[in-house]
Parts: C-alpha cells; structure tokens; sequence
C-alpha cells in the first residue's frame, strides 16, 4: 500500500493532552489520520469504533498502564501495530509489555523527532507487509478452492464425455455391424443374379464361397483377409452375366476356341464391375487372378506362383473342385474322390500345392467329426416367424433368387415384408431357423 494515496489511522495513548498534541504535530507532516484518548479504558473504547493501524502509548498512566493497555488492545484488535513510550526507569514494566503484549518497538523518553517518525513509518510498513501477506493467502486459498472445484468439474466432465465416448463406439460398433450385414446381403444378392442364369452356375458360388471360406480359416488368414476371399468366391463369376446361354450350358472342355476366348473374358469382367467400388478393391483383384495357373499358363496376365494374390489361389480350387463336381468343366460329373484326385494331379501345375493340401483335409475334418444328435435347424412357415430367429440357410425363391441370407436376424418389419413377398409372388417360403433360438412351449 502507499500511505500516501491511503491514510492509516493512529492512536496516540497519553493521560498528558500535551504529550499527544505534540505528537500530533510532530506527524500530520506525515498525511495520518491521529486519534487520541486520555487513558487505557478511552483507547480502548477506540479500538471498539475505529480500524487503527498502529497504536502509540505511554506506560505511566493512572488506573492501567501503557502495558496492562496494549495487553487489553492486543486482544481488540491484534493486527495493530502496538509501541510503547517508556522511561528509562520503566524497564520492568517495558519487559512486561514486549512479553505479553508482543509490542513492536519501545522509543524512549526524551524521543528524537526523526526517529520517532521513522519508527511509525517501519511500524506501518510492517502492518502494510502482514495486510498484503493475508491478501495473498486468502487469494492462493481462493484459486485453490476454485482448482479444486474445476478439477472436480473437470473430471466429471472427462467421466461424462468417456461414458459418451464409449456409447458412441458401441453405436458406431453396432453400425459397423448392420453395415457389414447390408455388405454381405448385397453381395449375396448380386451372386444369386448368376444363378438366374442356370445351368452349371445355380448354386455354384455359394457353395464355393462356402468352401473357400474354410480354407481361409484353415490356412489361419486374417479376419480381414477371409471375408475377402469369401466375397470374391460369391462374386467371381459375376462377370459370366454377359455371356451367352449357349457358352454357359456348355462343359468348358467342349468350347469352341472362340467360346473360350469369350468366356475368359468373364474375370476381367467382374472386375471391372468392382472398379468403382473403393472397399471391394482386393476382392475385385481376386476375381481377376482366380484363373491364373501356378505354373504361369494362365489367364489374363499369366502370373505364377506367390505373385498371384492368395485368395485367387483359394478360389481355384475351390471353384474348380465344384465344377468338376457339378459338370461344368468337363461332361461328366466327378465323384468327391475323382475331384480329389484332379487336383492332387494338377498341384504345382495349375494349383498352389500347400492349399491343395489343405482343401482335402477340410473333406477329412468333416468326415472325422461327429455329428450331434438331434436337429440343429428347423423350417417354418411365414406365419410362425417370431422377432429375434436367425437364419440357418439362405432364403431363396423358386427361381433361386436371393431372399435373405443365413445368418440374418429377423425383425417384425422383414417378416412383414416376407409374407407380403410370398403373397406377391404366389409362393409359399420355407424358412429354415437355428433351433435353439425357437421357443417351443417353454422350452427353448
């Protein structure tokens, strides 16, 4: 503070009103405010009204000392500054006061003027010091009860905002889930467009997707990477929508060479039917290399071994084994042992021999397994589909078209439109459903 600009209020003590008036004169100089009494009980009625800065009292007073008084103000108002004016034969009384009344100074009678003004001042100084002192605690008290609070604020709102957080990740977990449900309708969809054509295609890239997908599991690819080769195995033959009936009723091994020509056209096809499509990229590769041959000598750009995407290598044999199964490669239908054998015969050749290898031992696990007893699916008419079943096959029409496919969960809103379909089409649908998600009774 400048005790300019602030006028410090003083309490001079003295039962002499000539002592007080000359102090009086001695320090209006000095722009103080100066109050005055007569005796201890009159200062200390003071004290009661008035904010004093600093108090200035004499020891020899009648009825209480200049000690037993600054004892008593001490008590008032304990942030005075307290002096004593003493003589040299009041040290008692004077070493009484510094030990009760915890006095500042004590000025000694006769006093020198400059002293005695210096000493008021330092006096005040002090108090000016110990006032700026317990501003700055209360101030640090403050903002810390304010950090406090802002930290408490702070974490509830870090605590409110990760609980969100997290509830927008399983939103968006949950979306990405229906997305990719969408994804493979859609492209269960379009496989089953193939199978409009008929022929050797009906059923045929849904069972080679089937088959391609176990082997990507076993060969332990990731997540990722089997759904990709499950979607290029369901949309491989895609590109065959633009061929003619007359090329695609036919086995490929009696093909004229410009039949051949055409149909290998096919691949580049399909993949040009993906091209715009950012996601099906490494799909849209696997259907254009599902034809190239280990040793090179395929088609359309002769790669060979490793170079040709792992996928493509699954999908050639899996594609190739249910030709030979469903006669579309040759004029007779290969037995599982016969199909086998084709490709066990063709390894380093036209097939990766290390996926070979694992294509058969997909048939010698299954052979191995046991069956479980009991049904594990069951079919059921429109009417009797609850909310909540899944499918345990796909859903097609008479003419083979993709309704739903397995896996799907049913809601109130798909029934419905379900039956509307059946009515439209004049079918009856038979659903097939996992068992145990059928509430029968009250058994379940």
């Amino acid at each position: 503070m400048n005790d300019k600009t602030v006028k410090h209020k003083i309490l001079l003590v003295d039962d002499e009103p000539n002592i007080t008036s000359s102090l009086q004169r001695l320090l209006r100089k000095d722009n103080y405010s100066i109050l005055t009494a007569t005796s201890g009980e009159e200062g200390l009625q003071v004290l009661e009204s008035e904010a004093i800065d600093l108090i200035v009292s004499d020891m020899r007073m009648p009825n209480m000392d200049g000690a037993e008084f600054l004892t008593k103000a001490k008590a008032v108002n304990e942030k005075a500054i307290r002096i004593l004016l003493t003589g040299y034969s009041d040290m008692n009384s004077t070493v009484s006061a510094i030990n009760q009344a915890e006095i500042f100074r004590y000025i000694s009678k006769p006093w020198n003027d400059d002293d005695f003004r210096l000493t008021i001042r330092r006096g005040l100084e002090l108090k000016n010091l110990e006032s700026e002192r317990e501003r700055l605690e209360a101030l640090t008290s403050k903002q810390n009860t304010e950090l406090k609070t802002l930290n408490q604020s702070l974490e509830s709102k870090v605590e409110f905002r990760t609980k969100k957080l997290r509830e927008m990740m399983e939103e968006l977990s949950t979306s990405n889930d229906e997305i990719k449900k969408n994804y493979l309708y859609i492209i269960k969809t379009l496989s089953s467009l193939t199978d409009l054509r008929g022929g050797h295609l009906e059923g045929h890239s849904r069972r080679v997707a089937d088959n391609a997908r176990k082997v990507a599991n076993l060969m332990s690819l990731s997540n990722d990477e089997a759904q990709d080769v499950f979607f290029g195995a369901l949309l491989h033959d895609i590109g065959k929508i633009g061929l003619s009936d007359d090329i695609l009723s036919k086995p490929q091994s009696i093909l004229t060479q410009t039949e051949l020509q055409q149909k290998k056209k096919h691949s580049v096809w399909g993949e040009g039917l993906l091209i715009g499509m950012e996601k099906f990229q490494v799909v849209a590769k696997i259907i254009r290399h599902h034809h190239e041959n280990f040793d090179g000598t395929g088609y359309p750009d002769q790669l060979s071994g490793e170079n040709i995407p792992i996928g493509a290598r699954i999908l050639a044999i899996a594609s190739d084994y249910d030709a030979l199964r469903s006669g579309a490669l040759f004029q007779k239908k290969y037995s599982l042992e016969e199909a086998i054998q084709y490709l066990n015969n063709h390894r380093k050749s036209f097939y990766d021999p290390v996926i070979v290898a694992t294509f058969i031992s997909l048939f010698k696990k299954e052979k191995q397994e046991v069956k479980v007893k009991g049904k594990s699916r069951k079919a059921l008419f429109t009417y009797q589909l609850k909310p909540g079943l899944e499918l345990a096959k796909d859903l097609m029409t008479s003419e083979r078209m993709l309704l739903l496919p397995k896996g799907h969960v049913l809601t109130a809103d798909v029934i419905q439109r379900l039956v509307h379909h059946e009515k439209t089409l004049q079918e009856v649908f038979k659903v097939y459903v996992k068992i145990n998600l059928i509430r029968e009774g009250k058994k379940t």
